[in-house]
């Protein structure tokens, strides 16, 4: 049963159930033809003709217009890939896109920024906690993602990690299962949508990461299943008394921030080197920099903004959402540059090839500490500024 689970050929029967193929790379033109009497320098017009309409006098077909196959991506060992389901392809990708970076950067700030803090509080604590565990289980794990061929790899900046368990799978299973239980109640709605909901994100998510080719489908269960046992402990512990201490103690900044850091460093550091680290490193300072931004509101501003529940204008949202990235996006590059060019400095590393290796764990915990902390402990303060702006330019 689990020797099946793990076998890449089921991965690689899913995607040709859903239309993915690989094709192979045409190294050279000779390689393309075959012998025909009509040949004409070992090209076939009548080939030629069937690709495109442009032949030159020669009988040579211009490179640029032999066909290339739809929507396929090489690959360095000279493959590729197409689909033939249009639909299921953009379905998976959205799916695949609802675990990557650029997801959480912009999902989570959303939430805090119009939607709901606490929602958003309480989801981001459970997602650096669980993904810090689904990864560290990855680097102690150790097991390979699935061998290729008979497995398609879509995704090809993955490949060189470990796959057990699936953090695509484990997150895929804690945001809305977190969005649910986290609103219902607070919000009007059947439980059953809710539900619904979650269980459609989660087997999205799951069975995208099956058609990328960059997981079995053991990883992706052991995902699925760890996630939720992971849940049903955390839930009951970080409780609403846990997180009014978080945003009002006195000391709950310095704790947290230790926190943070200690399991940086007892993070494992596997033989072969990924970027697993570093992206956890991200996860968990920025979440850390989030809850001390909450904290820092609150003294600032004298209350706990735990939901926003007037009506707000759609211009108005995308109003904040539009300012609050254009703040992010040029400080995480300048705090980048200020760490890389003082770090190597302080320790007198002038190396370039070792200059990326002692700023990596600075940069992360300095740089995404600092945006959480402006994201939602500063930028809030301006948004009332930007709003009575908005409405007097409308």
């Amino acid at each position: 049963m689990l020797r099946s689970l793990s076998d890449p050929s089921t991965v690689a029967k899913f995607q040709r159930l859903c239309g993915l193929r690989e094709i192979r790379a045409v190294e050279n033109a000779s390689q393309a033809v075959y012998n025909s009497e009509d040949m004409v320098n070992g090209f076939s017009n009548d080939d030629c003709m069937k690709s495109t309409n442009l032949v030159h006098r020669n009988g040579f077909a211009s490179a640029e217009s032999i066909e290339k196959p739809r929507l396929a991506e090489d690959r360095r060992d000279g493959r590729r890939y197409e689909y033939d389901n249009k639909i299921f392809h953009l379905l998976f990708c959205f799916g695949s896109f609802l675990g990557y970076e650029i997801f959480y950067i912009t999902f989570f700030p959303f939430v805090f920024w119009n939607v709901d803090e606490y929602l958003a509080r309480r989801t981001a604590i459970m997602w650096a906690l669980i993904m810090y565990i689904g990864q560290t289980s990855k680097d102690l794990i150790q097991w390979s993602r699935p061998r290729c061929p008979p497995v398609i790899a879509v995704e090809k900046r993955f490949e060189h990690e470990y796959g057990m368990p699936s953090t695509h799978a484990m997150v895929g299973t804690l945001i809305p299962v977190c969005l649910v239980y986290f609103t219902y109640g607070r919000y009007q709605y059947p439980l059953y949508a809710g539900v619904l909901f979650a269980v459609c994100w989660c087997v999205l998510v799951s069975t995208s990461r099956l058609y990328m080719g960059m997981h079995t489908i053991l990883d992706v269960i052991a995902g699925v299943l760890f996630s939720a046992l992971l849940l049903a402990i955390l839930l009951t512990v970080l409780n609403d008394s846990t997180d009014k201490w978080m945003v009002s103690s006195p000391i709950s900044p310095i704790v947290i921030t230790l926190i943070a850091v200690s399991m940086m460093y007892l993070y494992p550091s596997p033989a072969k080197p990924t970027s697993t680290k570093s992206d956890t490193a991200m996860i968990v300072f920025g979440t850390c920099g989030a809850l001390v931004g909450s904290w820092a509101r609150l003294y600032l501003q004298g209350e706990i903004l735990d939901s926003q529940k007037d009506s707000k204008k759609i211009i108005q949202m995308l109003g904040k959402f539009v300012f609050g990235v254009a703040v992010l996006i040029p400080l995480r590059t300048m705090l980048k540059s200020l760490v890389y060019a003082i770090v190597p400095w302080l320790l007198g590393v002038s190396d370039p090839k070792k200059t990326k290796a002692v700023c990596e764990m600075p940069h992360r915990f300095f740089t995404y500490l600092m945006i959480g902390i402006t994201a939602i402990g500063l930028l809030p303060l301006l948004f009332p500024y930007m709003e009575m702006l908005l409405e007097k330019l409308m």
